[in-house]
């Protein structure tokens, strides 16, 4: 019986999808001297696979989950290389050449332009990448100095950027977090938001106590989460999730031309029909779905209640069940977007979230892609 049982275990292992025994490896050189570049970090995008090169520039990543990751190469005196990889990974090793840097990241500024500080714009970036939840409470970035900041008034665009990776501490999740920012940009007016970057993740240390809190947090934080949906709608299993997604549409009614004053009106019309999975997803390829839709989705998570620390931000769009969590969805390019099965999306700026995720999917809830409850 021992025996049978271990051979059960040894063959699940062996058949677990997601995470085969890949593996990558290549060298890192200097582009102008040619000479090997020893320390830079090298690592899954949003994941905790990571490594960095040795005094001769060579780098190896084991055990790598199955799918399409961004590769990055990063180096304090050198530009960041970045490499969509779809493993397994069957080419030779990698050879990468980085460039030194010019200096530090140089926007255009005109007249509209004004420079920030962290003193000006500090408590503003937290809200919308820290996020505002509870678990913020216990995330810190620990060299905000490297941030700086631009706002243009007549736009109301606040833009920050870095010229050095975050350096993040989650003890809500139990995370140190090395985050590469790439882009952040928040309408004051509207509240629009939009960030990207690269996350590398690393556990941080306690005791038994203090990561089983972890442990049971993390799965907490991932119910109901976009992760959690989008893990769900690659295995065509929303309503076994407790997902329910129904079409939405947003009707603009505008006065007629023989009317004395000219108005408009949106108003929402929300399908009673619960969709499938296949009725708004279909496969691109054996590890990616195409996610295709007319108007919005609105997609509601029976699973949980609103937690008490929630705050309502951006636009909510149809009906809001009284204390479910609720968000919306819209195709901002009207072009499909691409859903990886370890639950994440591209690209980014061709999907906009409203409602619940608007709030909720921020650093301080952020788990990496190889998380598995």
């Amino acid at each position: 019986m021992y025996r049978l049982l271990v051979l059960i275990l040894l063959l699940f292992l062996l058949v677990s999808p997601g995470f085969g025994q890949y593996s990558l490896s290549g060298r890192v050189l200097s582009r102008d001297t040619k000479k090997p570049l020893n320390g830079c970090s090298v690592f899954l995008s949003n994941t905790s696979r990571g490594t960095i090169t040795d005094s001769a520039g060579y780098f190896l990543l084991e055990v790598l989950p199955e799918g399409q990751f961004d590769l990055i190469i990063s180096h304090i005196s050198h530009e960041t290389f970045r490499q969509s990889i779809r493993f397994p990974y069957k080419v030779a090793p990698l050879s990468v050449e980085l460039s030194v840097k010019t200096g530090i990241l140089q926007e255009v500024i005109v007249g509209e332009y004004e420079k920030g500080d962290w003193k000006t714009w500090g408590d503003t970036f937290k809200k919308q990448f820290i996020g505002q939840s509870d678990a913020a409470k216990a995330c810190y970035i620990r060299n905000t100095d490297v941030i700086r900041f631009l706002y243009h008034k007549k736009k109301k665009e606040l833009i920050a950027f870095a010229d050095e990776p975050l350096l993040i501490e989650n003890k809500s999740l139990g995370y140190a977090i090395r985050y590469q920012l790439e882009d952040f940009v928040f309408n004051t007016y509207n509240s629009h938001l939009y960030f990207t970057g690269f996350p590398y993740f690393s556990e941080l240390k306690a005791g038994k106590a203090k990561l089983r809190h972890w442990i049971k947090f993390r799965t907490q934080i991932y119910k109901g989460s976009m992760m959690h949906f989008l893990r769900s709608l690659y295995k065509n299993k929303l309503a076994e999730n407790q997902f329910l997604v129904r079409r939405l549409e947003m009707i603009t009614e505008s006065a007629g031309p023989d009317a004395p004053f000219s108005f408009s009106r949106t108003e929402s019309k929300l399908s009673e029909t619960i969709q499938t999975g296949d009725s708004i997803a279909y496969a691109q390829d054996s590890v990616t779905l195409l996610l295709d839709f007319t108007d919005h989705l609105q997609v509601t998570y029976a699973g949980g209640r609103l937690p008490p620390d929630y705050k309502p931000q951006g636009m909510l769009i149809g009906r809001k069940p009284d204390g479910l969590q609720v968000s919306a969805l819209t195709l901002t390019a009207g072009t499909p977007v691409q859903v990886f099965h370890y639950g994440s999306y591209a690209p980014a700026k061709n999907l906009s979230i409203s409602g619940y995720w608007a709030w909720r999917e921020k650093i301080a809830m952020l788990l990496p892609f190889d998380y598995k409850p």
